[in-house]
């Protein structure tokens, strides 16, 4: 037998005794369950112990598939990698061990999700708690209508280690729940939330064959738009979006969306395409900038349309789009709370060199606003600018608890110095009550990169 599976194998009995004789000894019944408790989280599975071994393999490949398997097991796998790195581990197992953790602890922050789930003929509210709970997002599920909605539904779900993606479809097949990308009525929210199907617009379609997943974003193309266009004499006539040279205006349109965990600070790039090859190898983005600008939804979805270029004998199909998602992921915040905006004195939050100052609320012409002050360093030049991005992840509510859409309207700032109001656009009996507005403090850069293939050409 190979040495390191032996002596891992070895270690995971001795534990298992330990566990045995634990649970043989003199000790109080209050205790034992605690105990028993304890000894069997730090027991490591036969699964991850065979994992584990392979981490000292003499083939490169096989330790790399290794490390990917242990990582993407994640969480059911964090516990037992913690026992066996207290163990006799080669130093290349340990290395490998440390660094699968650290991941796992990354994408538990701002990678992707992975769902397993089993459930036969199960409440629907447990297995939407589960979700929420795997996901490190409520996505709106302890709402009363979503509530009332699935009172006395029961759902069967199998799902082995799949991503959020995959999950989320699971989710709305057995719910009778969706994802709209727009949602424009009073339940306003910066964050992805599960909707009555039908109730608030078409779902997001997660059904799309090509579509792909890139960490925790989706990338689902959406159409793939070709206008000729003749110009006649030098010129005139021509429309926005027309090419001087009477050409094809031509571009490709994808939606990307990330998981509820995440919060985006200040949306994505909009060059997240790099090139657009068809067919017959003609790379259609050569040298073609991106000229449009991306349409943010909530600040969790955006559909960004990407200008291409039309080459002689194109093929018949887009072989392959490769491209990069960045965007800015909070990593810790700082939460202004304000219970009664209409009786609450002024409220500060710091976060780092920048105060922001909830200064009260008013009412003029049947019209709701919020009022802020907000200090900040002089020698960052787009803070303020970043204030402004910030503003849709406010949740202001009714004294019932339901939300009300707010959005900018008035500002004035100097180098380091902004006065902000903003209006709650609720209907006439609407009156804000609360507000929560979490503010990054700090945030990480993220970079994923993507592929799709095989998409028809106009």
């Amino acid at each position: 037998m190979n040495w390191p599976i032996c002596r891992l194998m070895c270690i995971a009995a001795g534990l298992s005794l330990l566990a045995w004789q634990t649970a043989r000894s003199d000790i109080t019944p209050a205790s034992q369950p605690a105990t028993q408790a304890a000894i069997a989280d730090t027991q490591p599975t036969p699964a991850v112990v065979s994992l584990v071994a392979k981490l000292s393999d003499d083939s490169f490949k096989v330790r790399e598939n290794a490390q990917s398997e242990l990582i993407r097991l994640a969480e059911e796998a964090e516990p037992s990698l913690k026992a066996l790195l207290k163990t006799d581990l080669s130093p290349e197992a340990k290395a490998r061990v440390e660094a699968s953790l650290r991941k796992i602890e990354e994408n538990r922050l701002v990678g992707p999700s992975i769902i397993t789930m089993h459930y036969t003929d199960a409440p629907m509210e447990a297995v939407l708690e589960d979700f929420s709970k795997q996901a490190g997002a409520d996505m709106g599920i302890h709402r009363k209508e979503i509530a009332d909605f699935i009172q006395g539904k029961k759902a069967t779900v199998d799902l082995d280690h799949v991503s959020f993606w995959t999950a989320l479809r699971a989710i709305s097949q057995s719910s009778g729940l969706s994802v709209p990308p727009n949602v424009n009525y009073g339940n306003v929210t910066s964050k992805m939330t599960l909707e009555i199907a039908n109730r608030s617009g078409p779902a997001m379609d997660l059904s799309v064959k090509s579509m792909t997943t890139a960490g925790p974003f989706v990338v689902i193309p959406q159409q793939c738009a070709m206008t000729r266009v003749i110009n006649y004499g030098h010129g005139m006539g021509m429309g926005m979006g027309v090419p001087m040279n009477g050409g094809s205006p031509f571009s490709l349109t994808m939606m990307y969306a990330c998981e509820p965990k995440l919060h985006i600070v200040g949306g994505i790039g909009n060059d997240c395409i790099r090139s657009v090859v068809d067919d017959k190898g003609h790379d259609l983005s050569a040298g073609r900038a991106n000229m449009f600008f991306g349409m943010g939804v909530q600040g969790w979805c955006w559909s960004i349309p990407t200008q291409l270029h039309e080459a002689p004998d194109m093929g018949k199909k887009i072989a392959t789009v490769k491209g990069v998602i960045k965007a800015s992921v909070m990593t810790q915040s700082i939460a202004l709370v304000v219970d009664d905006v209409y009786k609450s004195g002024a409220v500060t939050k710091r976060a780092g060199n920048m105060a922001i100052t909830f200064t009260g609320a008013k009412t003029e012409n049947n019209q709701n606003t919020l009022d802020f002050s907000i200090t900040a360093a002089a020698d960052n030049p787009f803070v303020f600018q970043q204030i402004q991005m910030l503003i849709n992840q406010m949740e202001v509510t009714d004294a019932n608890g339901q939300r009300i859409q707010v959005g900018l309207r008035m500002m004035n700032n100097n180098n380091s110095h902004m006065e902000m109001s903003v209006g709650a656009f609720g209907p006439a009996n609407q009156k804000p009550k609360k507000l929560v507005w979490e503010i990054p403090s700090e945030t990480r850069a993220v970079e994923f990169p993507f592929e799709i293939h095989d998409l028809a050409l106009p």
